[in-house]
């Protein structure tokens, strides 16, 4: 059974199957239906003395009965008024939050309003310590702590903070027996370890060398764990749009400290990076997914599928699956331009045709190389 047919039928991460009470709600442990009214904005301007006018905006979020999860601000931001709430959503104030209650392993975090950009704060964050028991009382703990960046829409950010870590404690629970039987256990886990046979024990028979299971390392444990709970979350989320309301999506960036070691694992470009004491500059642990990191990977899905790159309904050809180094012109026909595709990893020429002109570029965004992915889009129609 593969883990996401395992998330559908385990209660842990289908903690919540019906739309939430509203009464029960809360962001931060603090009552959310008295907070989120059934409006969206309301603007009051003031005049001062010397003329100045002061615009205050306050920002609602109604309570929807179609979604899974209510939107909320992390539950690690506790103790905080429904006063307090209000002037956190403010455009203007926009002042720092953390929480009022220390965090495990003295943890810090903290948030701020964006302004200008979404009327809520879209993002979550997550910390949860566990254990995983097994078998002859073996308990090994572990520390969890998530970053999701929403965007267009908080749902998926919400949904991701709820789910993701119950999923990730069910694969390691998965592999627990595997993880107490490798040659190098986890620390203060005392299993016996495993004693290796001779080369000259299975010699004779080879057909018994194909049920002989492959040795694993903890890291392989540990880290295909967290790469099949990201590829489950992914698809659950799927799943659950066909009965709840999923709004945007939502990057990923988790930090799982277990046996000793730290595992980092994200998805899009929210970004983990180590501080070491002494050292001026912080070491990258996380790798940027960004549609011109995956070009090659893009560019080889739409020569495999070139139906992708047309219209749904009227198949009309919507996307050149090339790379060109600049934007074309029909003055440019006949003319050579730099380009790149799914098997080049430099560019190479060729003559301007009429597709690059007319066609969108399938990966397109100002300053691809220095972007970050901030102002990159795939298949975007505002680029030409």
């Amino acid at each position: 059974m593969t883990m996401l047919a395992k998330m559908l039928k385990r209660k842990v991460s289908r903690s919540v199957m019906e739309a939430p009470d509203p009464s029960a709600l809360n962001v931060g442990g603090t009552p959310l239906a008295p907070v989120l009214e059934q409006i969206t904005e309301s603007e009051t301007k003031t005049k001062t003395e010397n003329g100045e006018v002061h615009v205050k905006v306050e920002i609602r979020s109604p309570v929807d009965p179609d979604v899974q999860y209510q939107y909320q601000r992390p539950d690690l931001l506790q103790g905080y008024s429904e006063a307090d709430w209000k002037d956190f959503a403010s455009h203007f104030k926009r002042p720092v939050v953390g929480p009022r209650a220390p965090l495990p392993a003295e943890i810090g975090y903290a948030e701020a309003m964006n302004a200008g950009k979404s009327k809520l704060n879209e993002d979550q964050a997550t910390v949860h310590e566990g254990q995983l028991k097994g078998m002859n009382g073996v308990i090994i703990p572990y520390l969890y702590v998530g970053v999701f960046d929403g965007h267009g829409g908080a749902g998926a950010a919400v949904k991701v903070s709820k789910d993701l870590h119950g999923i990730l404690h069910e694969g390691l629970e998965d592999v627990l027996p595997y993880m107490v039987s490798v040659n190098k256990p986890c620390p203060n886990v005392e299993v016996e370890e495993l004693s290796s046979s001779s080369d000259d024990d299975n010699d004779d028979d080879e057909e018994e060398d194909e049920f002989v299971e492959m040795k694993m390392t903890l890291d392989e444990l540990i880290c295909g764990s967290l790469e099949s709970s990201f590829w489950a979350m992914d698809r659950l989320i799927l799943n659950d749009k066909a009965k709840y309301k999923i709004t945007g999506g939502t990057t990923a960036v988790v930090a799982l400290f277990i046996c000793g070691k730290l595992y980092v694992a994200n998805a899009g470009d929210s970004r983990a990076a180590l501080y070491l004491p002494g050292h001026s500059t912080l070491h990258p642990m996380s790798r940027d997914h960004t549609p011109f990191s995956d070009r090659q990977r893009i560019q080889h899905i739409a020569y495999q599928r070139p139906e992708l790159t047309r219209h749904p309904k009227t198949k009309e050809k919507l996307y050149n699956r090339h790379l060109l180094s600049r934007k074309v012109t029909k003055d440019d026909i006949g003319s050579t331009v730099m380009y790149k595709d799914f098997y080049m990893s430099g560019w190479s020429c060729r003559d301007v045709s009429s597709d690059d002109v007319h066609l969108l570029p399938i990966i397109s965004g100002k300053h691809i190389k220095t972007s970050f992915g901030k102002r990159q889009r795939l298949q975007g129609f505002h680029s030409r």
